[in-house]
């Protein structure tokens, strides 16, 4: 079951791991839109390559250079995807909620020693 997360989640199961359990709902459906993003910009960044950054418009007798819509979109995908990314990272718990709840358990690991 461990491996089919790890498989569903992709590079993100290490840091879905990290989430609280009670927001890991949401992380998840942020990662899965993640991992769709990045299957989009890599297809459109493959079509960029190919034909460029910049195609010609026509339209009847009009002519003219103008951005291509693979660049368009791989633009707007870029600026949400880094949205996302942070909305991801805004679901971890900060460093010093972490170090907090590791220096409450290493107390009460020592008091316990100290009752036994």
């Amino acid at each position: 079951m461990a491996a089919k997360k790890k498989q569903d989640l992709g590079d993100y199961a290490e840091t879905f791991e990290k989430v609280d359990p009670a927001r890991q709902i949401v992380a998840k459906k942020y990662i899965g839109e993640l991992l769709f993003m990045e299957a989009q910009l890599a297809a459109l960044k493959a079509d960029i390559e190919k034909n460029g950054p910049v195609d010609n418009f026509k339209q009847g007798r009009q002519s003219m250079l103008r951005e291509s819509p693979a660049m368009k979109s791989y633009c707007t995908l870029v600026q949400r995807y880094g949205d996302l990314q942070k909305k991801l990272a805004d679901l971890l718990p900060e460093k010093k909620d972490t170090q907090k709840a590791q220096a409450g358990e290493k107390l009460a690991a020592f008091v316990a020693k100290g009752k036994g």
